[in-house]
């Protein structure tokens, strides 16, 4: 015990906390003597702490504070200031601590007292402040839904929050002082630790997908928002929000298993479609043979006629209904190739008027062409797009009143598409039922009441194959096709034929 009055007795009970620490030749920072006030700001027991090892005497953030702020104060040769937390939770009222460098007579610093800076009454609002201050960040820190993990410039973890230590199952003592690649998976160690150095150095906000180890060894899939935090004499933390993505991962997965799965049996779909087509299409070509034989040769006549006649419609409604069925597989399946040429946009508008005369005509419904300004060519496979639109057309007229007029439009758009428009004036479809209609297998006749004569059976599809047919052709050509409907006003199918396709010419010559 010191004798009243000596020096060392007035270290010891000065109200002010003070600390003297001894600088090893491998920079082993060990604690000298500790004087009552720094004892109980830290919560230290000084008789067990003398001669003590630095990361003895403090836990591991606050030991490694203590050590950059020794090491920068070394580097400078001149005293420095750092700010330290006393013993948690007791308190959060925050000292400020000066670092002395004290040198030998080599002129090396081999100690550096530790003095806590004195509060004026002019600091003590601001101090205040300070504190308050603090135990709001902490408690955020603590209270906050996502993980947070603090490390240091070498990757030492210094602060990790609560959330974190609930969501993945460990402790802060297993954690603190640590390297961060403690909770990384073995493999990944190397291209962590390069990643991590990369950060430091340039100090650029990253967001990665990332992997962590659980307490328990399992591995969560995290997704990882990492910032720089430089804090004084430049020592560099970097702060790392985790969030826990792996049941979200574990859903992707489940989906993209399920839309495989959902392409496989769409395509098994499709060849069971092509083959139910070609088995039915054979005895219905023999029907139809023999149907027209029947009727060459013997001359029927009365009630026999009309029967045979309605055979024959019937057999070649079914006979359309099936190439319509095979050619959506045949698309489904990736097994159509298109022949394309350079098309002529108002020859093929007059090819498809010639087509759908005689079925315009029988409804009274004249049919029109337009073409607005000088057109260019489009590279497309004519048979197919024909095809669509005489599908089109042919749905038009089934939808038009008697008398009606359909017009057949194309021209151009300002983002380089070229439109062709099928409008007519007919009742329109309801807009609930827009895309429903170019969907396969859709009784586009629900709930209308229509009378559908079997000679009409080639415009008339209950099943209303001529909209996806055509859809799936203009999709072939990485074309687009919409609808715009309103009830009792009319419809607007549209094809929109991308630029991609657009062979520019002037008069006869192509560019």
């Amino acid at each position: 015990m010191p004798k009243p009055g000596t020096y060392h007795e007035i270290f010891l009970q000065s109200p002010i906390a003070r600390m003297l620490f001894a600088i090893s030749e491998d920079n082993v920072f060990s604690l000298t003597e500790i004087n009552n006030a720094a004892s109980e700001y830290f919560g230290i027991d000084r008789e067990i702490s003398i001669n003590k090892d630095i990361r003895e005497v403090f836990d591991p953030v606050k030991s490694e504070h203590f050590k950059q702020a020794f090491q920068t104060c070394i580097k400078n040769s001149q005293p420095a200031t750092i700010n330290a937390l006393p013993k948690l939770p007791d308190s959060l009222n925050v000292q400020a601590f000066i670092l002395n460098p004290i040198f030998d007579e080599a002129n090396k610093i081999s100690l550096i007292d530790v003095v806590a800076k004195p509060i004026t009454a002019d600091s003590g609002y601001l101090k205040r402040e300070r504190d308050d201050a603090l135990q709001l960040l902490t408690s955020l820190f603590d209270a906050t839904g996502m993980g947070i993990i603090i490390t240091d410039h070498l990757g030492n973890i210094m602060r990790v929050n609560n959330t974190f230590l609930d969501n993945f199952g460990w402790r802060k003592d297993d954690l603190l002082g640590e390297d961060f690649t403690t909770i990384i998976p073995a493999e990944e160690y190397k291209t962590a630790k390069k990643r991590y150095n990369s950060f430091i150095k340039k100090g650029q906000q990253e967001e990665i997908e990332a992997r962590i180890i659980h307490k328990d060894g399992s591995i969560a899939n995290v997704f990882l928002t990492t910032t720089l935090l430089e804090l004084s004499q430049k020592r560099k933390f970097m702060v790392s929000t985790i969030r826990d993505i792996t049941d979200q991962k574990a859903i992707i997965s489940q989906l993209r298993i399920a839309r495989n799965k959902a392409k496989s049996a769409n395509k098994a779909k499709s060849t069971f479609l092509a083959s139910m087509s070609r088995e039915l299409s054979n005895p219905l070509n023999a029907i139809i043979a023999l149907s027209e034989l029947i009727r060459d040769e013997s001359k029927p006549s009365g009630k026999a006629k009309e029967y045979l006649v309605d055979i024959l419609h019937s057999a070649r409604y079914t006979m359309d209904l099936i190439n319509d069925v095979l050619n959506i597989a045949k698309i489904e399946a990736g097994n159509i190739t298109l022949s394309e040429s350079n098309v002529d946009i108002n020859e093929m508008f007059e090819q498809v008027s010639i087509i759908m005369e005689e079925f315009a005509k029988d409804a009274s419904i004249k049919i029109r062409t337009e073409l607005e300004g000088d057109l260019d060519l489009i590279c497309v496979d004519k048979r197919l797009i024909e095809q669509a639109l005489i599908n089109i057309v042919a749905n038009a007229i089934k939808f038009s009143s008697h008398g009606g007029e359909i017009t057949m439009r194309a021209y151009a758009l300002n983002n380089g598409y070229i439109r062709l428009s099928v409008e007519d004036k007919g009742r329109g479809i309801n807009k609930n039922k827009i895309r429903e209609i170019t969907e396969p297998f859709v009784n586009i006749e629900e709930n209308n009441n229509l009378d559908v004569s079997l000679k009409d059976h080639s415009l008339k599809r209950e099943t209303g194959m001529g909209l996806p047919m055509a859809k799936s052709i203009v999709e072939l050509h990485t074309a687009k096709l919409s609808i715009d409907s309103r009830e009792a006003v009319g419809t607007k199918v549209y094809i929109d034929i991308p630029p991609s396709r657009v062979i520019c010419y002037t008069g006869d010559r192509l560019k």
